[in-house]
């Protein structure tokens, strides 16, 4: 039971155990999510979507749900997302650039000298 002593919160051995198991799964989540950014193991679906490997498999998917505005920045193109997380590039311009639609990254991460 969480009691409070002089004003404050008291820190108790619930708090701790919560608090460790809390800490261990995070640790299990990134070291998954680093082995997936390394070896790469649904190549196929990350170049159908058009995105580098950092936006498919690292990113927090996290966003807005709302439908959101928003312009190609290649082309122009004007169009509206689902959510918050708006692409950088139309799926048409990543395809041809070979850029992570996302980000704008190349698509395998390669150092370019032109564009």
């Amino acid at each position: 039971m969480r009691t409070e002593r002089d004003g404050r919160r008291t820190v108790e051995l619930w708090d701790v155990q919560t608090a460790t198991e809390r800490a261990k799964v995070h640790i299990d989540e990134a070291a998954h999510r680093a082995e997936r950014l390394l070896s790469d193991p649904d190549t196929k679906a990350r170049r159908e979507a058009v995105e580098c490997r950092w936006c498919f498999y690292g990113r927090n998917g996290m966003s807005g749900q709302a439908f959101t505005e928003w312009t190609c920045g290649a082309c122009g193109e004007k169009a509206s997302h689902p959510n918050t997380r708006v692409p950088r590039l139309c799926a048409a311009c990543a395809k041809e650039l070979h850029l992570c639609r996302q980000c704008c990254a190349d698509v395998e991460l390669r150092r370019r000298r032109t564009l």
